[in-house]
């Protein structure tokens, strides 16, 4: 998923930012830049830790559980996930899931 300024997220979260800090005009031999995002910038990172306190949040689970082959399943209903949707894929193993569900299609407060 690319990302980029503007990007869709929730009006509380800070937006997605990219700072150049080095650039080779400027002589540097590589072009470097600094992100600045929400946990919510494209996928909600975040969503195992609001569902208990058995599950670990981002800074114990690591950055590099984010990283890596992953199954994307497409959510039709726009008010729930349904077992249905989910069972679709149960015979396979996978080491990560991402939900994709269409901010677009979701209620904004």
């Amino acid at each position: 998923m690319p990302l980029y300024p503007g990007m869709d997220q929730r009006p509380e979260d800070s937006p997605f930012q990219l700072e150049p800090v080095a650039n080779k005009k400027d002589g540097d031999k590589v072009p470097a830049f600094r992100t600045s995002m929400s946990s919510h910038a494209g996928t909600d990172i975040d969503a195992p830790v609001k569902y208990g306190n058995s599950f670990q949040d981002n800074e114990q689970t690591g950055f590099s559980a984010t990283i890596g082959p992953t199954k994307v399943i497409e959510i039709q209903d726009r008010n729930s996930v349904k077992a249905e949707e989910l069972n679709k894929h149960r015979s396979y193993s996978y080491d990560r899931i991402l939900l994709k569900h269409g901010i677009r299609l979701w209620p904004i407060p």
